[in-house]
């Protein structure tokens, strides 16, 4: 992730010029940036377990209950059109990557 700029100010005679150039910001920055990425995959994943996936609704707030430097682990609660047209609460956990784009999806019935 690239955050401030970094400003180099070059003089020759009778011309200033000032470059600027990207910066990185700190890791914790980094990953801090990536939890609504991973969130978004999350979801994703989601949908693709599920029959009706246009019926899919966040239930409740995702919640991360692991970060172990390597991958975060979030769960939530979602609701979602059954086989029998019913509606029906599931519990969805996933463990995503900090490093890279890949994430493990486990999706229940909870309801």
């Amino acid at each position: 992730m690239l955050s401030a700029s970094g400003v180099i100010l070059a003089g020759t005679i009778g011309l200033l010029v000032k470059l600027a150039f990207p910066t990185e910001g700190s890791p914790e920055q980094a990953l801090k940036a990536r939890r609504l990425e991973q969130q978004q995959e999350c979801e994703h994943l989601v949908k693709t377990k599920l029959l009706y996936p246009a019926s899919y609704k966040l239930a409740s707030r995702f919640s991360e209950t692991r970060d172990d430097g390597a991958q975060r682990t979030f769960e939530w609660t979602f609701t979602s059109r059954s086989k029998d047209g019913a509606t029906g609460r599931g519990l969805a956990r996933c463990k995503a990557s900090n490093h890279l784009h890949m994430a493990t999806i486990e999706v229940r019935q909870v309801e």
